[in-house]
């Protein structure tokens, strides 16, 4: 069975073909911007067989249970997490983990980069920390992407952009990451909150490299809902999902549409 045979059997392949559509204006509803998770990044080469791969909440969590809760099995919420972490070992110390577990310099764009930001995209927002996506080399002169690194860049950047939304390596400051920071997200960062809810109320929105319970994926959907409620276009995430009944249920009670994947090939979207 072909890539096209196999995505073409996805339950949610209607869904898919919408963002299609509205990616490449095929009909009333115009426009798509993506929003890029952690897991994209594992889409990179690594610059040796010796480089780690680029990681994911649980990495982290692994990470700073092994030096607050050596021996323990128990599940944490990473921001809880994250936040006990600093209050224990220091900011320096977070920061310090942080650039050890996001190794950027060990990854360069793959393919898949390179296909994706290839798309017509609006705009693309990622909470990532790495370079990945502003590394992507285009082979089309005419697509190009200003980077916004922080609130201080909208005022002189134009779409398509790729908006790094909670810092950047290696110097975009402070990184996103504990409760406190997405407690006070809204008030510190009120430039980007705006900014986002410009996006979605222009353009459908596609989150790609997000789990369905991932920290970053369920904060940003509910400032989303909070500030715009229906009048927000419709959110679809994508991935290998693997959703159950009641998970798919409560998603799309908050506007997300699951484009769940499960283990079929990655989709492109072609015009």
């Amino acid at each position: 069975m072909s890539d096209s045979e196999a995505l073409q059997r996805l339950p949610d392949y209607s869904s898919l073909c919408q963002v299609r559509e509205a990616l490449w204006g095929q009909n009333e509803v115009r426009g798509a911007a993506i929003m890029v998770g952690a897991g994209f990044s594992r889409c990179a080469k690594k610059v040796s067989e010796f480089s780690p791969l680029p990681p994911l909440w649980s990495t982290f969590e692994k990470a700073m249970l092994g030096r607050l809760y050596p021996g323990e099995q128990k599940s944490y919420d990473p921001l809880k997490l994250a936040e006990e972490y600093k209050a224990a070992l220091g900011a320096h110390a977070l920061d310090a983990l942080i650039r050890q577990l996001v190794a950027d310099g060990q990854w360069l764009p793959g393919d898949l980069h390179t296909r994706l930001l290839s798309l017509p995209w609006a705009d693309v927002l990622t909470t990532n920390w790495d370079t990945l996506l502003e590394r992507t080399a285009l082979p089309n002169p005419d697509r190009s992407y200003d980077v916004v690194h922080t609130v201080h860049d909208i005022a002189r950047t134009r779409a398509p952009r790729i908006v790094k939304l909670h810092g950047s390596l290696p110097s975009h400051q402070p990184f996103i990451f504990t409760a406190e920071d997405f407690r006070t997200y809204p008030r510190n960062y009120a430039a980007f909150i705006n900014l986002a809810q410009q996006v979605l109320l222009e353009n459908d929105l596609c989150l790609i490299g997000f789990s369905g319970d991932d920290p970053n994926f369920l904060q940003w959907a509910g400032w989303v809902r909070d500030q715009l409620g229906s009048n927000a276009r419709r959110i679809r995430l994508v991935g290998a999902l693997n959703l159950s009944v009641s998970q798919r249920q409560v998603l799309e009670q908050r506007n997300v549409t699951p484009i769940d994947r499960k283990r079929q090939a990655d989709p492109i979207w072609r015009q």
